[in-house]
């Protein structure tokens, strides 16, 4: 007779995401924003915004994408393929610029995976990027999402879990430290009560349902409006990642020249936000495509090849590292 009974198998779960689950009790959970409203009035009427969002979707969606098996490149992988070749309407950079720009405007970005069948080994064959104010997240009993329901035209389409349990749809947010299903997109940043106040005179304001601002009279506040204007240019700048040079914002003197404000511009905003989306695609995908992984490849893009010969010079400098270990920092296989 054993003298131990065998101890219960533990199940591996956050203890903490059952509160959320009776918070929502399977309901599905609406966006705590109207993401149209951010889209017309932070976006379509707002050069700045407007500039800064085109410019990190463009770029973002210029990093390529490749696949490695087994640490090497895999150029001719199942998976590489999709990348390239997402679905009969868009090309690759395509698919990811309107994934990256419902992000940055929405604080949520969601890609859809098309398969033959729903069967637990079925392959996706076409991806697509979905509109972020029509989707809504159906969390499960746990209190993370179970499914998705896309709204469109009074009509709903709920996108929920394979046989397999995998989840066909991916769902990536700008952190938002208040909401559990949600990001925070940078034009909540600026709007709202970022132009209202004593503190925010003479500032350009943005002004929705149709309002217009007409001035009474001539104030103080109306001679200074072009500072008040730039300035308000260089926070939306800031919110978003965009050195202010490199969108003719004057009085910015952060960076030397344009060159180096270029560069910041690619290591600080977009290198993370492609590498991110990598990360996820990666994390997304595996269960699909067992043992590929879907990395950035940095060294193809123009923007980074002064770093990129930099980093080289120094390695051809370093005598005392190995070629194995030069290739290793640099990146490279081997």
């Amino acid at each position: 007779m054993p003298l131990f009974k065998p101890r219960p198998p533990e199940a591996k779960d956050s203890r903490a995401a059952r509160l959320i689950a009776l918070t929502t009790a399977g309901r599905p959970r609406w966006t705590p924003r109207d993401y149209a409203a951010l889209a017309s009035e932070g976006f379509a009427k707002n050069p700045i915004a407007y500039r800064c969002v085109r410019m990190i979707a463009e770029a973002a969606a210029a990093v390529p994408l490749t696949v490695f098996v087994g640490g090497k490149r895999a150029d001719d992988h199942p998976l590489r393929r999709l990348l390239q070749a997402p679905n009969p309407e868009q090309g690759g950079a395509d698919l990811m610029e309107a994934f990256f720009g419902h992000l940055q405007v929405a604080g949520n970005g969601y890609l859809e995976a098309s398969q033959d069948n729903t069967g637990g080994d079925a392959v996706p064959t076409e991806l697509y990027a979905l509109r972020p104010d029509r989707m809504t997240v159906a969390p499960g009993p746990r209190g993370w999402p179970l499914a998705y329901d896309y709204q469109v035209a009074g009509r709903t389409a709920r996108i929920g879990r394979d046989a397999s349990g995998w989840l066909p749809v991916l769902h990536l947010r700008l952190f938002n430290p208040t909401d559990d299903h949600y990001g925070f997109s940078p034009l909540e940043a600026e709007l709202g009560d970022a132009h209202a106040g004593t503190a925010n005179a003479g500032r350009p304001l943005l002004l929705e349902g149709g309002l217009d601002w007409r001035p009474m009279s001539l104030t103080p506040a109306d001679m200074d409006f072009v500072e008040g204007k730039h300035a308000a240019a260089r926070e939306i700048a800031l919110a978003f990642g965009v050195p202010p040079q490199l969108l003719g914002v004057p009085g910015d003197a952060t960076y030397a020249n344009y060159r180096e404000a270029n560069g910041a511009f690619w290591r600080h905003t977009v290198v993370p936000l492609a590498e991110r989306a990598a990360r996820a695609l990666s994390v997304w995908l595996e269960p699909k495509f067992p043992g590929a992984r879907v990395a950035c490849d940095l060294d193809a893009v123009p923007a980074l090849s002064a770093e990129r010969d930099a980093l080289w010079a120094r390695l051809e400098g370093a005598s005392f590292l190995t070629d194995a270990e030069r290739r290793r920092l640099a990146g490279l296989e081997g």
